[in-house]
């Protein structure tokens, strides 16, 4: 028997009735996906993998974290926040392939003074800058601005900051356009690595500014590869088209496909559910994933 000549795995209407479907493929269904004995299959292993999430780790872990919280915005926020916390680790790993920034730089990531060792690093091995303590403590004054934040500014807009120092603080001390010389590849890696830190902090941030600078910087990105801004390059230098359109991204571009999934499925959940139901709906889809 062809099986282009059903669509049923090959069996005749008798050879179903006659029970082969069960002898041959074991699975409990005639395989037609109309019939009423399928249709409980499907039934049966729809509810068994409710059990399975709703006893999983992540069901429970999500409930924990939201059970405390009286407004369904505030849930969705707090789970919001947690899937950040979750990403963090594949996202540094796949933002350095993206960025090929060399391997050394992982463990400077998650340290407090990231900024302030890159800069100093640029200072002392590239530009032979050894700084006085009115320079050091200029760049530590810096680097708590740029980790504070108080004005929400997305980690591209601040990096470009800590840009403007390094090269203003060259120019002081060799001379205008002496900035423009800079090797590009050590610059390149630690403005790289500037942005990822920066990024990584804000994940440890309240629910609201996660939420605030991860739209904010998507926009950015979003405008900028619609309507892309031209510059002159430096001296030397190629320009590239919509080049700043990967820097503007936020952290979350580098999650895993089912983790920005989830991002986009819970923050569309309805927030007027009762809210019983609503946490159970938001654990389901945190547990999904």
């Amino acid at each position: 028997m062809s099986y282009d000549s059903w669509n049923d795995g090959g069996l005749t209407p008798l050879e179903h009735a006659a029970g082969l479907w069960g002898i041959i493929y074991g699975n409990g269904q005639c395989g037609c996906g109309d019939c009423d004995e399928c249709a409980l299959h499907e039934e049966k292993l729809q509810y068994k993998r409710k059990e399975e999430l709703e006893g999983s780790a992540r069901f429970k872990d999500a409930i924990k974290v939201v059970g405390g919280l009286p407004r369904n915005h505030d849930i969705k926020l707090a789970l919001l926040r947690r899937i950040h916390l979750d990403s963090i680790d594949v996202a540094i790993l796949r933002y350095m392939a993206h960025e090929t920034l060399p391997a050394y730089y992982a463990g400077l990531l998650k340290s407090p003074q990231c900024i302030e060792r890159l800069i100093e690093g640029l200072f002392i091995k590239v530009c032979r800058i050894t700084p006085t303590p009115d320079l050091s403590n200029d760049i530590h004054n810096l680097a708590s601005a740029l980790r504070s934040n108080p004005l929400r500014q997305t980690a591209y807009e601040r990096v470009g900051h800590m840009q403007r120092f390094i090269h203003d603080t060259i120019d002081r001390q060799f001379g205008n356009g002496a900035s423009l010389e800079l090797p590009v590849s050590p610059v390149k890696n630690a403005l790289s690595a500037a942005r990822l830190h920066l990024s990584i902090a804000d994940a440890n941030r309240s629910a609201d500014y996660i939420e605030q600078l991860d739209a904010a910087s998507m926009l950015a990105a979003t405008v900028e590869y619609a309507q892309p801004q031209h510059f002159a390059a430096p001296p030397g230098k190629r320009a590239r088209a919509m080049w700043r359109v990967r820097h503007l991204r936020p952290l979350s571009y580098y999650f895993s496909e089912n983790h920005r999934q989830l991002l986009v499925t819970l923050r569309t959940l309805d927030e007027q559910l009762p809210r019983e139901q609503f946490i159970y709906q938001a654990a389901m889809m945190y547990a999904c994933r």
